[in-house]
């Protein structure tokens, strides 16, 4: 046998071994690719590489969707493409004048493709208003008028032998914050823009109301009180699950709400009660001897002269007092002397609420003080107070004007809870609320913004008192400032993915074709 068949079949012979070698890793290569996509659709397999898990839902709301038991679909009125795509760009623009140049739709959808991974009772699905296959949807709805890109969350179970159904519709404005940069959006001159996105907040609570088997009616009784200084109140019960409506009608009859009502919530109060309307209110709260009602009251310095609403709350052991609070102490006072840092107490109705990370502030509060600790089947509790370098100004003192330091100083309850027991027809007792709160800048929106002022959580976690509801959910907004990966991706995490995909990945490779040659060449 000559050199050249010689060549020739060891060129042969080491062909075949590189063209099986190909064939062996293009076939486990695309087994892999299998593999991994089939278990990418069974389980959660998504890495989620930008700062505070933007496009990954909270931990504690991962774990409350996993235990959903009853079924829930989620449906997007939208197709996918079109969500993230220019159609949700057209409608935002036209019916709201709002434009996303930060990604904030592309984060939406990658939110809730995240709830059916958690849990096979969640289904989602995206279905265009436009298209036939929409008319199935609308018409379980037919008082509902739907825009595109709504998301309906709803649930159908069987609940002590009574078929129930629920759902919730989440509109754009539910699930996006609007900024307006220019000032001038709010005129017509311009165009708001999507500042960060309440999704995973909206659709939990959504899902949350829809699966429970409670829910908690609240009402505003707007014939006597602001419903506009309870909107950050209403907004923070509604997004918690509750049911919250309104009382219109200034006459006030025990039978209009007594039954499906559990809270009423007064805040900014606009005229004084009669004698009447307070005893439907008190036989509201007393409910029979099964109690379970409360009442949250929220004072305001601009309120008329309140004598029969203030003698109420006095029979309920919170007497309310004449003049606005100043704090002296700077170490207290935020933005101006009537803006305070306000201290809750160790009382027992406190003990489950978490206020470690958390501080209490208020502006306008008028000061509050106990009227007794306990009488009869009721007893007061101071929840929150000032320090005690306080002083006390007459009603229309400016919250601009400085206290001076020789004013005689105290200290003032600024939330108290009085409840009333009663043990006829539970050994435990059944109990009814009423809590006092010493100004309505307590559930603004302008502490409602920062995240580490817990007014809003204090007031959430007392009317789930009030409820019996054991709410351990933990909503969260979350905001991007955009979706471009290299300024949504931490340093540590650009960090690895440089060393593995960059530097890692090619040299492995370059070392085994170096390796391979090199054996070949020996031999």
């Amino acid at each position: 046998m000559n050199n050249t068949k010689i060549k020739n079949k060891i060129a042969l012979k080491y062909g075949s071994y590189a063209a099986a070698i190909t064939a062996i890793i293009i076939v486990v290569a695309v087994l892999v690719n299998l593999l991994v996509g089939f278990l990418a659709n069974r389980f959660h397999l998504e890495v989620d590489l930008t700062t505070d898990k933007l496009n990954t839902i909270d931990a504690t709301n991962q774990e409350y969707i996993k235990n959903v038991e009853r079924p829930v679909e989620i449906i997007v009125c939208a197709s996918e493409e079109g969500y993230v795509g220019d159609v949700m760009a057209y409608y935002a623009y036209n019916y709201y004048s709002a434009e996303d140049t930060n990604g904030h739709y592309a984060q939406t959808v990658k939110l809730l493709k995240e709830y059916p991974n958690y849990n096979t009772n969640i289904d989602l699905k995206f279905i265009d208003p436009q298209q036939p296959d929409f008319s199935v949807i609308a018409s379980k709805y037919p008082t509902e008028q739907f825009v595109y890109g709504d998301i309906i969350v709803r649930s159908e179970f069987e609940l002590n032998g009574e078929q129930i159904s629920r759902y919730k519709i989440i509109g754009y404005t539910d699930v996006y914050d609007l900024t307006d940069p220019s000032g001038m959006a709010e005129y017509g001159y311009g165009t708001y823009e999507v500042g960060g996105t309440n999704v995973e907040t909206r659709v939990t609570s959504a899902i949350y109301y829809a699966t429970s088997d409670k829910i908690i009616n609240a009402a505003t009784l707007s014939g006597h009180s602001n419903k506009e200084a309870a909107a950050t109140l209403i907004d923070t019960l509604e997004i918690n699950s509750y049911n919250v409506t309104d009382i219109p009608d200034a006459i006030i009859s025990s039978k209009s709400f007594e039954k499906d009502v559990d809270i009423l919530i007064l805040a900014g109060v606009t005229s004084d009660f009669t004698l009447d309307e307070l005893s439907a209110i008190n036989t509201f709260l007393e409910n029979g001897d099964d109690r379970g009602k409360g009442l949250l009251f929220f004072a305001s310095p601009s309120s008329p002269a309140l004598p029969n609403l203030y003698g109420f709350l006095e029979e309920w052991g919170i007497t309310v007092g004449d003049g606005l609070l100043f704090e002296t102490n700077e170490n207290y006072v935020v933005q101006n002397y009537s803006n305070m840092l306000m201290i809750p107490t160790d009382d027992e109705h406190l003990a489950e609420f978490n206020i470690s990370n958390g501080i209490f502030i208020s502006g306008n509060n008028i000061p509050l003080s106990t009227a007794y600790e306990s009488n009869n089947k009721r007893y007061t509790h101071t929840l929150i107070q000032t320090s005690d370098s306080v002083v006390l100004a007459p009603f229309g003192t400016s919250t601009e004007w400085e206290p001076d330091k020789t004013m005689p100083k105290s200290q003032y309850s600024t939330a108290i809870l009085t409840r009333d027991t009663s043990y006829e027809n539970n050994s435990e007792g059944d109990s009814s609320y009423v809590i006092a709160f010493s100004s309505t800048d307590f559930i603004s929106s302008l502490w409602a913004q920062y995240p580490t002022v817990y007014n809003k959580n204090l007031t959430l976690h007392l009317a789930n008192l009030i409820g019996k509801i054991d709410n351990d959910i933990e909503f969260v907004i979350k905001t991007i400032s955009t979706q471009d990966f290299a300024q949504t991706v931490t340093h540590s995490a650009k960090l690895v993915v440089l060393i593995i995909f960059v530097i890692m990945v090619p040299v492995t490779c370059l070392a085994v074709c170096i390796a391979v040659y090199v054996r070949r060449r020996r031999r």
